[in-house]
């Protein structure tokens, strides 16, 4: 034998649903708490007091995203052209700087080649009047 059981029907009583109204009275006093009421909206803006501000051809005025990519590309084309300049000048100031430190290098190095060229000359004769004294008084036997 099973112990099979049966469902009995419950039956609503009256105690039941005035238990029941009395929580729902509570949940809608609670969410009548939080509705607005018509005082509230009257603090909120008109129609009149939303005409007062921007209309749709003053926010037309304002840039677009359009606008602001070309101020942008403006603004770097500007500030390349800038550098540009800028370096292009520091540039020439450096290359001045440069080449005036070759030219007194060159100057220099022509003087020392001058000197070099003249000593070369004088050193010539002077060995060539050696040899000539050398062969005169036949010291070349005793040469190095």
């Amino acid at each position: 034998m099973t112990n099979i059981k049966k469902k009995t029907p419950r039956v609503v009583t009256t105690e039941d649903l005035d238990k029941l109204g009395s929580r729902l009275d509570s949940k809608i006093s609670k969410i009548e708490a939080k509705m607005a009421t018509k005082d509230d909206l009257k603090k909120f803006a008109t129609k009149d007091d939303l005409k007062k501000f921007a209309t749709k051809d003053d926010l037309k005025k304002f840039a677009t995203k359009d606008d602001l990519k070309q101020q942008i590309r403006l603004s770097e084309d500007r500030t390349s052209e800038n550098f540009d300049i800028k370096l292009e000048e520091k540039f020439t100031k450096y290359t001045d700087k440069v080449t005036r430190g070759l030219d007194q290098v060159m100057g220099e190095l022509s003087s020392i080649r001058e000197e070099n060229t003249a000593r070369n000359a004088r050193d010539k004769r002077v060995d060539q009047r050696l040899d000539r004294l050398e062969d005169h008084m036949e010291l070349s036997k005793f040469a190095d």
